[in-house]
């Protein structure tokens, strides 16, 4: 990653996760781990991101303590949509998106 993207994932990415954590955690005090997803499009460029956030994260974090633990995130490649071949990527992204978030059950 250029040290450009790690100041787009900071600044775009990593808030939208946090507000998904703060959410289901808030929904469900006990859950363990949470799998937050972002899918961002700048122009005409997409990308998706996810991070699994661990509980303890989320004490920390809500109690002001040092975090114990990393956010892990993982960010996909860069798809410009101008590219034909790219957009056919980026279907194969979204339907493997979709069919994680029927795994584990997402009702929305």
């Amino acid at each position: 990653m250029k040290d450009n993207d790690h100041t787009t994932v900071a600044s775009h990415e990593v808030p939208q996760i946090l507000v998904q954590a703060i959410l289901a955690y808030e929904q469900n005090p006990t859950l363990q781990t949470h799998k937050a997803f972002v899918l961002r499009v700048d122009r005409t460029v997409l990308r998706l991101s996810m991070a699994v956030i661990p509980h303890t994260y989320m004490e920390d974090l809500y109690q002001g303590k040092p975090l114990r633990e990393n956010l892990k995130l993982c960010c996909s490649e860069h798809y410009d949509l101008r590219e034909c071949d790219r957009r056919r990527e980026v279907l194969r992204v979204l339907i493997g998106l979709l069919r994680c978030l029927d795994a584990e059950g997402f009702r929305g």
